[in-house]
């Protein structure tokens, strides 16, 4: 505590001190001189248990001046002075100030702790009331702190639209997904960050994943949420865990550590405009830093309110950036009355408290935590999205549990008991007289294995079509890999039909050659020009075969050939 007193003390100017000493109404008898000098003294003072009751009692003089204080100290926002007057039962007057002249001072008696700023300029004026940032980090270790300092177990949380749980869920995603990711069914964009829509509506219709919302806009979060992470752990380690869970637990612990070299975080922040990201395995660690601490600190199996997680991070300043301040200040949110900005006003409602909900319903769609939440409205009031009611699809959350997996996930529980069954090929018959692939509608990966091979004759039948196999095969071999994976769907013997289709395929291949050494060369319809073509000797034997205007030449004899058209008054470029 001395140290910590010390520390914060020695952050404040010599201004501020000079306004603590004096609201506490001590008188200094001999002169200081240094800063140091003051930092003693106020040392001195603040740990005697006499002197910091009476300046308590002295600031919490009213019920209203002890809600103002505590107000100030934990939050440090800046708070409208209209709002101080209505709110807390203060009479501050207006006070007209010119442009780019702002006026500064304290208010008196038991408020004197709290500063008044003024300013105005071609935008308007601002009144604002604030403790001093220095000062206020003093004062939080004496002022007596908030109800929900620490994250706190609700026993009867309110009633909400929805629950959320998708612990079998998420397990059965990364069974199903892992199959896919083997027979590259998952496709993403150019960038390689978004999956397509086309792989994301498989995995919806193929897992007993949940979704948030159903709402068409918000109805891909999860999905997306867990082919991007899945994805990326796949392509670095090459496999999956043996079990689900396992590999679950390895990839949370991975992304809290923020060792997975992608941006999650993308999908947190698709309500801004204009978001940059700097590099790799800097940017999301504060982050996952936080969220780590957060779920540290929430009991077993106990709901807890989102509010008060915030607050927790509010009281003890753990704030994050996914880059630098600077480049956060120009992410914008377009609403009805135009652009919003995350800078210093906006930081907490535009980021802050968004990015912060987006994770833990990414620990919900992990199966982590079991969420209850309503419908996306702003939290804010006036500031929403363009078109929208809401900031982001994250506002409606209430509340967070830890699940039984979150327990195993994360090494508060041994083992988890999961009931994942593997996948298998159902109805699938062969055609013994022609390639025709018979296979249940509902079978949507096994259809989709069929697509890179074949053509949709009906709802259930499928044929094998030479422009598909050869679909992007630049190469015989590339041509004999894609023939070997086709065996791979069934794990069974096919019927010779199909084994002579492919041997069919693999003896016709490479019939035709290109000649590289022989060029044709088009002549124009001048008669002087044919002439010469027809007369000279020397041409006649460097030509190969002539057609209408067109000759055949080695490549080797392109240079002798020019050198005599040009001897006879006919210049070429080539």
């Amino acid at each position: 505590m001395i140290v910590q007193l010390r520390e914060a003390l020695n952050d404040c100017i010599v201004a501020e001190l000079k306004h603590l000493l004096s609201f506490c109404d001590v008188a200094i008898t001999k002169e200081l001189k240094r800063k140091q000098d003051y930092v003693n003294l106020c040392l001195t003072l603040l740990q005697k248990r006499d002197f910091v009751e009476n300046m308590l009692e002295k600031m919490n003089k009213s019920e209203q001046s002890a809600k103002l204080y505590s107000y100030l100290i934990w939050f440090h926002n800046y708070l409208k002075t209209s709002s101080a007057n209505s709110l807390y039962g203060l009479n501050l007057t207006q006070i007209k100030v010119k442009p780019y002249r702002p006026f500064e001072g304290e208010l008196t008696d038991n408020l004197a702790l709290i500063k008044r700023v003024i300013e105005a300029d071609w935008r308007g004026q601002t009144d604002d009331i604030y403790i001093a940032y220095n000062l206020q980090k003093v004062l939080k270790l004496f002022y007596p702190k908030p109800k929900d300092y620490e994250i706190l177990e609700i026993e009867a949380p309110k009633e909400t639209k929805y629950i959320y749980n998708n612990e079998e869920g998420v397990l059965d995603f990364i069974n199903t997904i892992e199959e896919m990711l083997q027979n590259n069914l998952v496709e993403f964009g150019k960038t390689n960050e978004k999956p397509l829509l086309k792989s994301l509506n498989i995995l919806k219709t193929t897992t007993s994943s949940n979704e948030f919302y159903t709402e068409k806009k918000l109805n891909n979060l999860t999905t997306d949420m867990l082919t991007r992470s899945f994805s990326y752990y796949y392509w670095q380690n090459r496999k999956f865990e043996n079990k689900e869970q396992k590999t679950l637990r390895r990839y949370v612990k991975r992304q809290l550590d923020d060792r997975m070299d992608f941006f999650i975080t993308r999908i947190f922040g698709n309500y801004l405009k204009k978001i940059r990201y700097d590099s790799y395995y800097t940017s999301q660690k504060e982050l996952f830093d936080l969220i780590a601490t957060i779920l540290s600190h929430i009991s077993q199996r106990k709901c807890v309110s989102v509010e008060n997680i915030l607050h927790f991070c509010i009281y003890r300043e753990l704030y994050f950036y996914l880059e630098t301040v600077e480049k956060t200040d120009e992410y914008y949110l377009q609403t009805e009355n135009g652009d919003a900005r995350v800078e210093e006003d906006y930081y907490y409602e535009l980021f802050f408290e968004p990015f912060l909900k987006a994770s833990l319903f990414y620990l919900g769609a992990l199966g982590v935590l079991e969420l209850r939440y309503d419908d996306p409205v702003s939290p804010h009031g006036g500031i929403k999205s363009k078109g929208e009611n809401y900031i982001s699809p994250w506002d409606g959350l209430k509340y967070v549990s830890i699940t039984k997996l979150g327990l195993y996930v994360m090494g508060k529980s041994d083992k988890y008991e999961a009931v994942v069954t593997k996948k298998e090929t159902k109805n699938i018959k062969f055609d013994t007289y022609k390639p025709i692939v018979f296979v249940d509608s509902a079978d949507i990966i096994t259809i989709t294995k069929l697509e890179p091979f074949c053509e949709k004759l009906d709802a259930n039948r499928y044929i094998l079509s030479y422009g598909k196999i050869f679909k992007d095969c630049k190469s015989s071999k590339a041509l004999d890999l894609k023939i070997d994976n086709f065996s791979k769907i069934f794990h069974q013997k096919l019927p010779k039909v199909f084994d002579d289709f492919f041997a069919e395929i693999k003896e016709n291949a490479n019939l035709l050659k290109r000649d590289l050494k022989l060029i044709t060369i088009e002549l124009s319809n001048n008669k002087k020009l044919l002439n010469l073509f027809m007369t000279n000797k020397k041409i006649q034997e460097l030509i190969i075969k002539a057609s209408g205007y067109r000759v055949l030449v080695k490549k080797e004899n392109i240079p002798k050939l020019t050198k005599i058209v040009k001897e006879h008054g006919f210049f070429v470029d080539f």
